[in-house]
């Protein structure tokens, strides 16, 4: 009876970390210095699965400060990895497709809490 909760922890680690592991792939992707198309369109995916595992996961556990920190920093993660991508990876004509794409949506992002903080 002792291992059950051992293994209910362990069930609890892993499916709290699913979202940062998609993450972190997704920027070991994006950080590789001969980035192959494949793993930057991997590295897409995960980054959209990981945001929004992680977004649903916060919605539901409103008031938390883990939610507010990520709300906050949402569109600068956003614009820092589209300017790594700038700076580091532009001979990618993929990268530098999806950092413009970051870039947009950081903008947008900033753009709409601008709108609706100022009224």
């Amino acid at each position: 009876m002792t291992r059950r909760p051992a293994i209910k922890k362990l069930e609890q680690f892993f499916y709290e970390s699913k979202p940062f592991l998609c993450l972190a792939l997704a920027v070991y992707a994006f950080a590789s210095p001969e980035p192959n198309r494949i793993a930057l369109l991997c590295g897409l995916a995960l980054l959209v699965a990981g945001t929004f595992i992680l977004r649903g996961r916060l919605k539901n556990r409103r008031g938390s400060a883990l939610e507010m920190v990520w709300y906050e920093a949402q569109p600068f993660l956003y614009l820092g990895v589209a300017g790594y991508v700038f700076l580091y990876q532009r001979t990618s004509k993929i990268a530098i497709g999806f950092a413009m794409l970051l870039l947009f949506c950081a903008t947008m992002i900033l753009q709409w809490r601008y709108k609706n903080r100022s009224n």
